[in-house]
């Protein structure tokens, strides 16, 4: 019941935010605003291969360096509010991001 409810209010808002837009917004060509041609994700669940898609579709190449991810160390968090050593070991590692 919960699930529906929030499901039905998101809709509301959505609609509601899209109308707004109509009225008070104006409509311009993409020439005036390139950052406008951007990529779109399609309707329902993305996934994870949603750059894999994004790089086909533009003729891109996708490379993931080993260092990639948000810090190195998750050790540099460790405080009063945050233990590294019970975070999931998937995620969090005392050396490095792991690929899932």
């Amino acid at each position: 019941m919960r699930a529906a409810i929030y499901s039905a209010l998101g809709l509301l808002l959505e609609v509601s935010i899209e109308w707004l837009v109509r009225l008070t917004g104006r409509r311009i060509p993409k020439s005036e605003a390139p950052w406008l041609n951007c990529v779109n994700g399609k309707p329902g669940v993305i996934g994870t291969g949603v750059y894999q898609r994004i790089a086909e579709e533009e003729r891109l190449k996708l490379s993931q360096p080993p260092d990639a991810g948000l810090i190195p160390d998750f050790e540099v968090l460790r405080g009063p509010s945050f233990n590294p050593d019970q975070g999931d070991p998937r995620i969090l590692t005392s050396t490095s991001i792991r690929h899932l």
